[in-house]
């Protein structure tokens, strides 16, 4: 289940921005501890709940700036009474603030630092600014090295890709059916084949365990969002353990960021296995075919399901705030860079908002493992538009709902059902 990014991004059509924060349904589930979860380790973050209904009360009066990192940003905010947001994006320093009685910084095209600076109100601007996000991030990702097409992660079926580039890109379609299919193929024949071809010399001589070839049962797209649920477990006493290490979302989603992402094929000789949080935190490290030995390995749902059982056993969200996502998703700027892929979700500010631990560490399968490189924060795509093309549903020990069924686990809270978005398309 392979999350790593092609050396360009794909630039999705946004959808209809509102600024009318969106409603919650009624639920009876408990988000109290919601406070916590907007915690910090010395950056600006998500705004706490408490302070929603302010932002909402001055809305009006806000403006949003587009600063270049490592600029001055004082210069251009020494004038607002008062800062609601100040966020680092990559090459950009994002601010929020208010100007009373004061004229808002304006854009010189002579300033190389200020790109924007527009009302909050400005949904032609707030486009535009997303656009440059995402352009930012296409240029971390390729100066990053992590140029590996994502089509061996979660398996969907090569039919259901086919139809996807069919809508978006006709002429493309068959292409993307055959490479597909091609995939496939070459992950059973891996599976096959054993390990013997699999292994990499280590001088560590932790890393001696053989890996449980066992793959997962194949599965539609749907079947993968009532499976997950049996791979999210909050109450195991491994994940226990390890969830005590971290005071912060911070530091839970950097330690998962530095956790390298491996294929099945690489890790097992399997073309899809689930690993349980308990094996992933306390095995994994140890297995032979571990190309980073010591540090827990796995594809996108591994990390997905461990980091969503970690966040929830740590007390930084409750349940009800931590889900795993399922869907197909397009990183790459090709047609057929579209592929399977599962993340951890968590409602912030009255809105889900993707946390993809395997933005981090990769290793392809010749070897080669990408550094970890600091600069990615847990809440990038509460600023920034997740490439989902599509939703298979949401999981965790609890509930799960799949979209394309509407069926729903018993007691699933209303909000469960809505799709992930930016602070902006929520009209924070």
């Amino acid at each position: 289940m392979r999350m790593i990014f092609s050396p360009k991004f794909f630039f999705f059509s946004l959808p209809t921005l509102a600024l009318l924060l969106l409603g919650v349904g009624c639920s009876d589930v408990s988000r109290s501890s919601q406070e916590s979860s907007s915690v910090s380790s010395g950056r600006p973050v998500a705004p706490p709940r408490e302070s929603l209904q302010n932002l909402k009360s001055q809305r009006g009066s806000r403006q949003i700036l587009l600063v270049g990192t490592g600029c001055d940003v004082s210069a251009y905010t020494e004038n607002a009474s008062k800062i609601y947001q100040e966020k680092d994006l990559g090459s950009f320093t994002v601010v929020i603030a208010q100007f009373d009685g004061t004229e808002p910084p304006k854009v010189d095209s002579s300033d190389a630092c200020l790109k924007m600076s527009f009302p909050s109100r400005d949904l032609v601007s707030v486009r535009k600014m997303l656009a440059l996000l995402q352009e930012d991030l296409q240029k971390q990702l390729e100066s990053s090295g992590a140029s590996v097409s994502l089509q061996n992660d979660l398996p969907g079926s090569c039919d259901r890709v086919a139809a996807i580039v069919t809508k978006r890109f006709p002429s493309f379609a068959q292409k993307a059916k055959a490479r597909c299919e091609a995939l496939k193929a070459q992950q059973q024949k891996e599976q096959g084949s054993g390990q013997d071809d699999l292994q990499y010399d280590s001088e560590n001589q932790q890393c001696g365990v053989k890996p449980d070839s066992a793959c997962s049962p194949g599965m539609s797209e749907s079947q993968y969002v009532a499976y997950t649920m049996g791979f999210v477990t909050p109450s195991d006493s491994a994940v226990v353990g390890e969830a005590k290490k971290y005071a912060t979302i911070d530091d839970l989603y950097t330690a998962m960021q530095k956790r390298p992402w491996e294929s099945d094929t690489n890790l097992f000789g399997c073309a899809d296995k689930f690993q349980k949080p308990n094996y992933y935190l306390t095995t994994s490290p140890t297995l032979e075919s571990n190309m980073m030995c010591g540090l827990a390995a796995g594809d996108c749902d591994d990390k997905a399901n461990a980091f969503a059982s970690l966040l929830i056993a740590s007390g930084l969200f409750d349940r009800s705030e931590v889900r795993v996502a399922m869907g197909t998703v397009q990183f790459g700027s090709r047609p057929t860079d579209i592929g399977g892929h599962a993340w951890t979700e968590v409602y912030l500010g009255d809105h889900w908002i993707p946390v993809d631990a395997t933005v981090g560490v990769s290793c392809n399968d010749n070897g080669a493992c990408t550094p970890y490189q600091p600069g990615f924060d847990w809440d990038y795509f509460n600023y920034t538009t997740y490439p989902v093309i599509e939703y298979w549903g949401w999981a965790n020990d609890q509930w799960s709902y799949i979209v394309s069924t509407k069926q729903a686990s018993s007691g699933l809270p209303a909000y469960w059902k809505e799709e992930a978005k930016t602070a902006y398309e929520a009209g924070m």
